[in-house]
Order: C-alpha cells, then sequence, then structure tokens
C-alpha cells in the first residue's frame, strides 16, 4: 500500500513480476508486505530505498534532490544514487539526505498517524515535540 500526499506522483510497472519498486516524485508513505525473495523499491532522484517488509515515509523536497525518510516498522537499507554510502535504519529512525551526505537521527514512532494511529497522547510530551508534529 502506497499513501501519496497531495501533488505526489509514483510510476511502476503494471506487473511486478522480477522486482517490485516504484520512482517517487514527493511525499508517500509505504505499508509493504514481507516477501524474502523480493525486495521493494522506492527511488527518488538522489536515493534508492530498499525493504522487504515494512512501514515507512520517504519525502523528496520540492526543487531539489534532498530526501528524508523516516522508518516505522521493520529495516530499511538506503543508498545514494550518486554512491556516496549507504545506510540501515531501524524503527524511530530518520535519515536526511543532502548534496551526497546522510545524517540518521531519531524520532518519536508514537507521534505520526503514519502508524495507524487514530490518536496521539499528548500529555507527556515536552511544548517543542508538539509544535513540531503540529507544524509537519
Amino acid at each position: 500500500m502506497v499513501l501519496l500526499k497531495k501533488g505526489a506522483e509514483i510510476l511502476y510497472k503494471e506487473k511486478f513480476e522480477k522486482s517490485r519498486g516504484v520512482k517517487l516524485k514527493g511525499e508517500a508513505f509505504s505499508n509493504v508486505v514481507k516477501n524474502k525473495s523480493q525486495e521493494f523499491k522506492v527511488i527518488t532522484k538522489s536515493t534508492i530505498t530498499r525493504v522487504l517488509g515494512t512501514s515507512f515515509s520517504v519525502i523528496e523536497k520540492e526543487k531539489s534532490k534532498d530526501v528524508e525518510i523516516f522508518l516505522y516498522t521493520g529495516r530499511v537499507l538506503i543508498s545514494g544514487n550518486d554512491k556516496n554510502g549507504s545506510w540501515s535504519l531501524v524503527p524511530g529512525e530518520s535519515l536526511e539526505y543532502s548534496k551526497g551526505i546522510g545524517s540518521i537521527k531519531n524520532f518519536n514512532i508514537n507521534l505520526s498517524f503514519e502508524t495507524g494511529n487514530k490518536f496521539i497522547d499528548v500529555d507527556n510530551l515536552q511544548v517543542e515535540e508538539l509544535f513540531d508534529f503540529l507544524k509537519k
């Protein structure tokens, strides 16, 4: 399942015979069914994100090659199209990729509707954390 944000586009083959994958322009959340024999790829202008089964978001910044990837479940492997490195994420980590440089950061997976949350408990949050979430 791929949920596209407003203005996002994906290109894909009609049938996933040898590989599963999409080319992404914009922002999308993906929930990929596990298939050990066939990885799923999300290709942007500057990165390739590979998964076997997981949920994650890929955000390609408008009018640049900057990309952010947020992992909610499972594992992902990310590489730069320019061959400048590769990174592996675990749930609660994100990668910011800009100009060939990747930076891994932690984020609160409970502050997301992407994981299927219908409600978010804000009682124990710091105000800055809540404002960041609301801004996004």
